[in-house]
């Protein structure tokens, strides 16, 4: 239960305080460019395979052109991001997916901010 949302009396108050910071912001404090790159992992699950080194990391462009849009990275190039692509052989068309994992470095806040 929320505590901010009951006043002296006990009684709820019909609209919560809305949360002002995003839930992807203001996680890790800094310099902007400071933190260390994201590393970005894509599995393709399906019932055909693509060719390793040909066709497997090109299928992850338009994946890794949304996540700069949504601004979840800061770029797509190698310098911003490691990379990670894999693919696993599905049993049937019911269990295509494609799993997308970004792990973000945390850094430390330093003492006496």
């Amino acid at each position: 239960m929320n505590e901010s949302r009951i006043n002296s009396k006990g009684v709820h108050h019909p609209k919560p305080k809305l949360n002002t910071v995003g839930a992807l912001e203001g996680s890790v404090s800094g310099k902007a460019g400071s933190r260390a790159r994201p590393h970005v992992s894509v599995v393709r699950c399906s019932t055909r395979k693509l060719e390793k080194y040909d066709n497997l990391p090109g299928s992850c462009k338009a994946i890794l052109d949304c996540l700069r849009y949504s601004k979840l990275i800061t770029d797509d190039t190698e310098e911003a991001i490691t990379l990670d692509v894999s693919q696993t052989k599905a049993a049937n068309r019911k269990d295509h997916k494609t799993l997308i994992t970004i792990e973000y470095e945390t850094v430390p806040c330093r003492k006496g901010r």
